[in-house]
C-alpha cells in the first residue's frame, strides 16, 4: 500500500494528432506559452517544486487531512487485532492449533463480503453515502475490538473474526471514493496517492504498537481495547464534517425550491 500510493501520479493528457487541433494549437501557442509561464511562476512561489505543487495544496484542506488522519488510525487498529488474533485465541484455549488457524481465514472472508456485498449494496442502492459506510465500518471494527472479553469460546472468536474483516472489507471498499468527494477533479491523483500511502503506514505501525502494549500489559485485552478506541475515534472524526455537508445540501436544496 505504500509503494502503491508512492509511486501514483497523475496521468498525463493524450496528445491529438489531427490536422485541427495542431491547425488550433499552432494559432494559440503564443497565448498558451504566456499563461503556462505565469502558471509556473506561481506554481514556483506556491510550492518548492512543481511535483510538490498537488500535495501542498492538499496539506492545506482540513477536512482531507482529518480523513489521512482516519484513514490512518482505521488501518492501525485492523492490522493489530487481526496480528492478535490467533494468538489470543492460542491463550485462551478456545481450540486446538488448526482451528484457531481458521479465525484468519474466516476473517479473510468476512472482508470479501464486505467489500462486495456491504458498500456495494449500502452505497449502489443509496441506502448511505460513501462516507457514512466508511464511519459504519470503523464502529464494526471498534465493536470487534471492544468485544474480546466476552470472547471465551471459539464461536466468540469466530464473531470477533468475521466483524474485524467485514469492518475492514467495507472500508478498504470506499476508501478512496470518500477522497474523490473531498478533493478537486484535479486533485484525485494526489489525494490517492496520499490515502493509500496513510492505509499503508497504518498497517505497517498497527502490529508494533499492539505488541509493545502487549509486551508492556502482559494482557491482549488492553491491545485490543487500545486498537478499538482508535478506531471509534477515526469515525468519530468524520461526523462533524458528514453533519455540515448535510445541513449545505439542505440549504442548497431548500434554495433550489424556492
Amino acid at each position: 500500500m505504500c509503494v502503491c500510493g508512492a509511486l501514483l501520479r497523475p496521468l498525463k493528457p493524450k496528445v491529438s494528432t489531427s490536422k485541427e487541433t495542431e491547425k488550433n494549437t499552432a494559432i494559440n501557442r503564443t497565448r498558451s506559452e504566456l499563461i503556462m509561464a505565469d502558471d509556473f511562476d506561481e506554481s514556483r512561489r506556491k510550492a518548492p517544486c512543481i511535483f510538490c505543487e498537488g500535495y501542498y495544496d492538499l496539506c492545506f484542506s482540513p477536512r482531507f487531512l482529518i480523513y489521512l488522519v482516519s484513514v490512518l488510525c482505521v488501518a492501525l487498529s485492523v492490522s493489530g487485532a487481526l496480528v492478535h488474533l490467533q494468538p489470543r485465541a492460542t491463550e485462551t484455549h478456545v481450540g486446538t492449533p488448526q482451528q484457531t488457524s481458521y479465525l484468519v481465514s474466516i476473517s479473510g472472508i468476512c472482508s470479501l463480503v464486505g467489500r462486495l456485498g456491504g458498500s456495494s449494496f449500502l452505497v449502489h442502492f443509496n441506502i448511505l453515502s460513501s462516507t457514512s459506510t466508511f464511519i459504519l465500518s470503523t464502529f464494526i471494527i471498534a465493536v470487534g475490538c471492544f468485544i474480546p472479553i466476552l470472547a471465551d469460546t471459539y464461536i466468540g472468536f469466530t464473531i470477533l473474526s468475521g466483524l474485524l474483516g467485514l469492518g475492514s472489507g467495507m472500508c478498504f471498499a470506499v476508501l478512496l471514493v470518500c477522497a474523490r468527494h473531498l478533493v478537486e477533479f484535479e486533485q484525485v491523483s494526489y489525494s490517492f496517492a496520499m490515502v493509500l500511502s496513510a492505509f499503508g503506514v497504518g498497517l505497517v505501525i498497527g502490529p508494533p504498537i499492539a505488541g509493545v502494549i502487549y509486551d508492556v500489559s502482559h494482557h491482549y485485552d488492553y491491545s485490543y481495547y487500545t486498537l478499538g478506541a482508535f478506531s471509534l475515534m477515526s469515525g468519530i472524526l468524520l461526523i462533524p464534517g458528514q453533519i455540515v455537508e448535510k445541513c449545505q445540501q439542505r440549504k442548497k436544496d431548500a434554495v433550489a425550491h424556492l
